[in-house]
């Protein structure tokens, strides 16, 4: 005779829950990443834990079998709910066999939990607080479902024995309750198979679309291989994050540049999800003539303008709002442009027409130039983290090597 199983139910299924949630959040969180639009996702693990689970998703120990570990969680889940489920709605004639599959499955996704457990405390896999409160949910849940069950461990392991025995036995074959109880687990199976099937076709198109990718290490490998190089930074340099930030990252970039437009628009995404350990540092380098006169072809001929009036606009502390202003439009870059985004910034003019034709204005410009042409920039825009290039412009790229170098700089 089965307990009665109200109470554990209602303790299982929240847990199942919590583990259909993390696991769906972490695959489309993996999805995202795969794709380059992350920016638009809430970072959950940055927001609750104050770190980034994008690393561990990243890592090719993240995937398995073709799809990633996160999809392999949402098969679990979804197989466990159907099973507590269809032992609730079918009653005692299926509730006795769907618990103790259901227990079993809870072992099995324990003992996996663990075996990744170990190597995200050891140091095997880039760490992840969210897949920890996985692992935290399959210890949990095995006794949750032991007691679910309503037996002693000794029953349960006569149970299992017995219904191995009765599995091959004639009774078995001949007996009508027993042919829906197959149906039942079948129709459990299937729904682990479609929820599978999906994962993994999402997952493969999603590898189509984004094409070849570096993996971390890759990622890694290249940055460190670049020469480190010193860029001094001045008082006057715009700068997004807090000068206490562990993580610096240089930006050269021009006004005119189609690419430095592009990125420009990543910006607040980084500090979004990095805001508390990096920093943005801003510094010029049009390809103009008029003020880089390394040039032989005037690539940016109003980029010069645009820079000193950024600066002119920094000095009345409203470089940022004038930076929008500026990338943000569609139109091409000239002389009005400059004037309604100064406006737009809500910027004293006159001052700031008097700030911008400064000679000390073109020399910060010219001193960032002369700078980029020392570290033999090519073009823009160019990207240094703590002082090594960056060739890599992904997102992807960009969040590995900030949590490679926060890990690094960690006591």
């Amino acid at each position: 005779m089965m307990k009665n199983m109200g109470h554990p139910r209602l303790f299982c299924l929240p847990l199942i829950g919590l583990g259909l949630l993390v696991s769906g959040y972490l695959l489309a969180r993996t999805f995202a990443l795969m794709a380059d639009h992350h920016p638009d996702m809430i970072d959950i693990c940055s927001k609750l834990f104050g770190s980034n689970c994008d690393s561990v998703l990243l890592s090719p120990t993240s995937w398995y079998l073709g799809i990633p570990l996160a999809g392999w969680g949402l098969v679990y889940y979804v197989s466990l709910a159907s099973l507590v489920i269809m032992a609730w709605t079918l009653g005692d004639a299926f509730e006795r066999q769907a618990t103790l599959a259901g227990l079993v499955m809870s072992v099995v996704g324990l003992g996996g939990s663990l075996w990744l457990t170990v190597l995200l405390v050891g140091g095997g896999s880039p760490f992840c607080a969210m897949c920890l409160m996985i692992h935290l949910t399959n210890v949990l849940l095995v006794p949750a479902m032991k007691h679910l069950t309503g037996q002693s461990v000794q029953t349960l392991l006569a149970s299992m024995g017995a219904a191995v025995s009765h599995l091959f036995s004639r009774d078995f074959a001949g007996s009508v309750e027993a042919r829906w109880k197959v149906v039942a687990f079948v129709t459990v199976g299937l729904v682990a198979i479609v929820t599978h099937q999906w994962v993994y076709v999402e997952s493969a198109l999603r590898k189509a679309a984004s094409g070849p990718t570096e993996s971390r290490q890759e990622i890694v490998a290249a940055y460190l291989a670049e020469p480190l190089q010193e860029i001094p930074i001045r008082s006057t340099d715009a700068r997004l994050g807090s000068d206490k930030a562990a993580v610096r990252v240089v930006v050269f970039s021009s006004f005119q540049c189609p690419g430095c437009q592009q990125l420009a628009q990543e910006f607040d995404g980084w500090i979004e999800r990095h805001g508390k350990y990096m920093q943005i540092i801003y510094k010029h380098y049009p390809l103009g003539k008029a003020c880089n006169s390394e040039l032989t072809v005037d690539q940016h001929p109003q980029g010069c303008d645009a820079a000193c009036a950024a600066i002119a606009a920094g000095r009345q502390g409203k470089f940022w709002p004038f930076h929008d202003a500026i990338y943000g439009s569609n139109d091409a870059l000239n002389e009005q442009l400059i004037q309604s985004s100064a406006r737009q910034a809500d910027l004293d003019l006159e001052r700031f027409e008097a700030d911008r034709r400064e000679s000390s204005t073109l020399a910060n410009v010219k001193s960032d130039i002369e700078l980029g042409n020392r570290l033999k920039l090519e073009g823009t825009p160019a990207i240094y983290i703590d002082g090594r290039r960056v060739r890599s412009l992904s997102i992807t790229a960009f969040d590995v090597l900030i949590h490679h170098q926060l890990d690094a700089s960690a006591p």
